[in-house]
C-alpha cells in the first residue's frame, strides 16, 4: 500500500491518541511556537477523520512541491548509495558497513567507555553532531553514560550489544 494510502487508512482512534501524545511530548514539540503547535495537534486529534485528511493533503502538497521536482536526482543518489553500501559490506564486512552508515554506528567503537571527544575523533565527526546522536541512543537505552570528572563516558548497554551482534550475523 503506498504511504499516503496508509495515512488515509489509519485508525482514527490511534491517530487521535498519537496526535495528543505528540502535542504534549516535550522533545517532539519544543521551541517558541510550542503552544501553537499543541493547539493545532489537539484540534486535529478532536476530529481525527478530518485531521487525517488534512495531514494527507498537506503531505501530498509538500511532496509535489519539495520532492517531485528533485525525485529523479534523489532516486539516483539513493541507488548509488545502496550500491556503495553493498560494496562496503562485500569488501569490509559488517564492521566496515556500520562505520560508514551513520554516526550512531559508533556503537561498534564502544567496547570500552569513551568520551564524546574520543569517539568523535575515532569516527572523524564533530563532537556536537556525535553528542546529539549519543543522547538519542541513550534515551533509547542503547548506550549508557556516566560522568568521569568533566567528561561523560558512553558505553554500550546489553541492548546495544545485542543490536551490534545481530547486525554482524549473516541473515
Amino acid at each position: 500500500m503506498p504511504a499516503l494510502a496508509q495515512v488515509t487508512a489509519a485508525d482514527p482512534a490511534a491517530v487521535s491518541w498519537q496526535l495528543r501524545h505528540l502535542a504534549n511530548h516535550p522533545v517532539a514539540a519544543p521551541g517558541p511556537q510550542r503552544a501553537e503547535r499543541a493547539r493545532l495537534l489537539h484540534g486535529l486529534a478532536d476530529q481525527p477523520g478530518t485531521g487525517i485528511a488534512r495531514v494527507a493533503e498537506a503531505l501530498d502538497g509538500y511532496w509535489r512541491v519539495a520532492i517531485t521536482p528533485h525525485w529523479p536526482r534523489l532516486q539516483a543518489l539513493l541507488r548509488a548509495d545502496i550500491a556503495y553500501q553493498l560494496e562496503e559490506l562485500a569488501d569490509g564486512g559488517v564492521g566496515s558497513l556500520l562505520r560508514n552508515l551513520h554516526p550512531s554506528a559508533g556503537l561498534s567503537q564502544l567496547d570500552l567507555p569513551m568520551s564524546t571527544t574520543q569517539l568523535a575523533t575515532a569516527l572523524t565527526l564533530s563532537a556536537p553532531t556525535l553528542s546529539a546522536h549519543l543522547h538519542a541512543l541513550h534515551r533509547a537505552g542503547i548506550v549508557s553514560s556516566r560522568r568521569d570528572g568533566r567528561a561523560v563516558l558512553y558505553s554500550r548497554t546489553p541492548l546495544g550489544d545485542d543490536l551490534l551482534t545481530s547486525a554482524a550475523q549473516p541473515t
